[in-house]
């Protein structure tokens, strides 16, 4: 009987793992596959950079936008935006600072639509009161909360500060 209950528990030990590693080495897989293809300090704030990082979500292009605070080991990273380059509407086109504690990502759909997102920072921490969300949500339609820390600014022209990536 006792060799009847290791068998068995070994069983499903063994599924558990298979169950519960497959989505964890995809999660793994992912952040092992980016690129940084922008990495820019803050005006005036060398412990602060923002970082633009490059790779797939699956299939799917991806821009991931961060915001790196302290240097080593003491590093925090937050995220800023995730954008999706398969979708025309979401694909990141410039990101650059506008002042120590705010950036200032653009999306271009191709057709000559660009979207200018002001995303302030805590000047303390570094830390986005929210992020870019994903395509439908609210940030991405043309109503916004003038006191909410991520505005979408219709059809604005790029300013002269951000950087082509």
């Amino acid at each position: 009987m006792r060799h009847v209950a290791v068998r068995v528990a070994t069983a499903v030990l063994a599924g558990a793992a298979v169950i519960l590693g497959g989505p964890v080495s995809v999660l793994l897989a992912q952040s092992a596959f980016t690129e940084t293809v922008h990495n820019a300090p803050a005006p005036g704030r060398p412990d602060r950079h923002l970082v633009v990082e490059e790779g797939a979500d699956l299939i799917d292009p991806i821009r991931l936008v961060h915001v790196d605070e302290g240097t080593g080991l003491a590093t925090r990273r937050r995220q800023v935006g995730h954008f999706n380059g398969d979708d025309p509407a979401d694909a990141l086109a410039e990101a650059a600072w506008a002042r120590p504690d705010r950036i200032r990502p653009v999306t271009d759909d191709g057709a000559g639509e660009r979207r200018t997102y002001v995303i302030d920072l805590s000047p303390e921490t570094g830390e986005p009161s929210r992020t870019v969300p994903a395509p439908g949500s609210l940030a991405h339609s043309d109503r916004h909360d003038a006191g909410s820390a991520v505005r979408y600014i219709p059809e604005a022209p790029a300013p002269a500060v951000l950087r082509q990536l």
